[in-house]
């Protein structure tokens, strides 16, 4: 019984390092998403055909200015962990099944900042617009998934700490009982002892009465 509550404790850590993981993937992405949004918003406002040339220069400006911030986001290390490529896609693979060894896969896909774009024209824009959405969509959808996987990591620490704290109770109400069963015999094999001496001592005295009854000696 021990041995299971301590294997349930181990399998309680690696969930929680599973869940820190996701977490630390997750907050990566959400930076991304954020800076992703407002090259949206900027590319948005760059398609209005109400803004002018000089309009467009300054909205480009910042859109560069954020591009930027989105690839030194690529250098940024989590937990050891690079979560946000501009080349590669980023796999993990989290065991969410404690009992078996299935496992559960999600896949960054990488965001190529190069090609989002500029917004300096209204159609430069539009296109710009369009590679933005679809990094936003594959951000997403990597943090929909992370979300799925802690939640399942979630539910199965709960499902597995509950009997694994039974069990603990029950292993202490074993050696509460077992305590109590010892502290029983102890208290009975004492009166037992006491009794018998209390017996044995009647009985001598017995004789000596009779003697000093009788007058003898």
């Amino acid at each position: 019984m021990r041995t299971e509550y301590r294997g349930r404790n181990d399998i309680g850590r690696r969930a929680q390092e599973s869940i820190s993981l996701a977490q630390a993937a997750d907050g990566a992405l959400e930076k991304a998403q954020n800076v992703l949004q407002r090259l949206s918003d900027l590319a948005a406002m760059s398609v209005d055909t109400a803004n002018q040339e000089n309009d467009r220069i300054a909205l480009d400006f910042w859109f560069t200015h954020y591009k930027f911030e989105l690839s030194e986001l690529g250098t940024i290390e989590v937990k050891g962990m690079e979560f946000i490529k501009t080349d590669t896609s980023v796999s993990f693979e989290f065991q969410t099944d404690t009992y078996s060894d299935a496992v559960t896969e999600v896949t960054i896909e990488p965001i190529n900042i190069d090609g989002l774009g500029s917004v300096e024209t209204a159609a430069a824009a539009q296109d710009a617009q369009a590679n933005v959405g679809s990094a936003l969509d594959d951000v997403s959808s990597a943090r929909e998934r992370l979300g799925e996987v802690k939640d399942q990591l979630q539910n199965n620490m709960l499902n597995r700490s509950a009997p694994g704290e039974n069990r603990r109770a029950s292993e202490g109400g074993i050696r509460d009982a077992d305590t109590a069963r010892k502290m029983a015999d102890s208290l009975r094999n004492s009166l037992l002892s006491k009794t018998m001496t209390a017996d044995y001592a009647q009985a001598n005295a017995v004789p000596q009465g009779v003697i000093q009854l009788f007058g003898i000696g």
